[in-house]
């Protein structure tokens, strides 16, 4: 089981960037990670695995890289009534029941910003097809200067509403998954200490 924390210090920032930009293969700067709120996931060890942002004052992180996109936010709203969910990162060590606890943990934060929105983006498209489940709303899809390359990115967002939907039916299937990859490591158990027995006997 993971433990998490907001950390503020540098140190533990820097760490954090560092962490991101070797999951990510793109950069964060420390100021922005200063005026947000950075939550970082740890193992048995102490070690850090694991981790996002929460920002909840513009300028956004994703929106800035992107002109003309505040048109594509909804008419009604205002760049107040939004937070962002950036820098998700995830080392490959974490099992798949401390993955779904980090998004029950991420979602949890967004309820408790008191945003109406949160905006979310990507430039891997398995990642957009998980996210979107939960943020449905596209803002942008086209290319992106990140650290100085171009590249295919998607912007996009959703309210309480669709992410509690989509976090819930991607909860579903995460569990699902790790119920069948348990359950086909114990058939592949099975079936080898039956062949252990036939060979002895």
């Amino acid at each position: 089981m993971l433990l998490s924390h907001i950390i503020e210090d540098d140190e533990a920032l820097a760490c954090f960037a560092r962490r991101y930009s070797a999951q990510a293969s793109a950069s964060v700067a420390q100021a922005y990670l200063r005026r947000a709120r950075v939550r970082a996931f740890f193992n048995s060890s102490g070690e850090m695995v694991a981790g996002y942002v929460l920002n909840c004052r513009a300028p956004f992180r994703y929106l800035s890289a992107l002109p003309g996109t505040d048109a594509a936010l909804p008419g009604t709203s205002r760049v107040r009534d939004f937070c962002e969910v950036t820098c998700i990162w995830i080392d490959r060590s974490v099992g798949q029941l401390d993955r779904v606890a980090l998004y029950v943990v991420c979602f949890a934060d967004f309820v408790r910003s008191g945003k109406r929105y949160a905006i979310g983006g990507s430039t891997h498209p398995g990642v957009v097809a998980v996210q979107r489940q939960a943020l449905p709303h596209l803002i942008y899809e086209g290319d992106a200067l990140i650290d100085g390359e171009r590249v295919p990115a998607w912007v996009y967002y959703g309210s309480l509403r669709t992410g509690l939907v989509g976090f819930a039916r991607d909860l579903v299937r995460r569990l699902r998954r790790t119920r069948s990859r348990k359950a086909q490591k114990r058939r592949v158990s099975t079936v080898s200490e039956m062949r252990r027995d036939a060979t002895s006997g």
